[in-house]
């Protein structure tokens, strides 16, 4: 089942985001450390924004979060009130229908894109990303402000539902 998160389930997000951490760091995958500042990002983009979690008998197998504005990561195209910014995606065979509720979600408030980074250096994340139909739209180091390696902007046109009044 997958709904919308509450604060109730910020403590299992948490656990399950650092064990994809250190699972990502036991295979010698850059993209997350499983370390405070993680846990700190997860806070913050839960506050941020909205968060959909993935159950199953009561187990939590995955989230996502997004948020309606990224300037840290896109510049001023971060707030250009076109995009929602999927974060901290983790699936445990949940990760396509997660990202697809997000999407849902983005198109629902009128977003035309959804956007992404992930680290350069993370062939299968990125594999995984484009046969979603993310395209890759430039590369950032986010201008040094943050010590990750480099990653790569993506991004993704969404489909508007059908008018149900047409």
């Amino acid at each position: 089942m997958i709904r919308a998160a509450s604060a109730t389930d910020l403590p299992a997000i948490h656990r399950l985001v650092q064990e994809a951490a250190r699972w990502m760091v036991a295979r010698g995958i850059e993209q997350w450390q499983p370390d405070a500042f993680l846990t700190r990002r997860v806070d913050d983009v839960f506050a941020r924004g909205e968060t959909l979690v993935a159950y199953a008998d009561g187990v939590l197998l995955g989230s996502v979060s997004l948020t309606w504005e990224d300037r840290f990561g896109w510049g001023e195209d971060g707030d250009d009130g076109r995009a929602g910014y999927v974060h901290l995606l983790v699936g445990r065979g949940y990760g396509r229908r997660l990202l697809a509720g997000a999407e849902q979600l983005m198109t629902a408030r009128g977003r035309a894109l959804s956007r992404l980074d992930c680290v350069l250096a993370n062939p299968k994340l990125r594999s995984y990303y484009q046969a979603a139909g993310y395209r890759l739209v430039r590369e950032t180091d986010f201008g040094g402000r943050i010590d990750i390696p480099r990653c790569g902007l993506y991004e993704k046109a969404l489909t508007a539902p059908p008018d149900p009044r047409a």
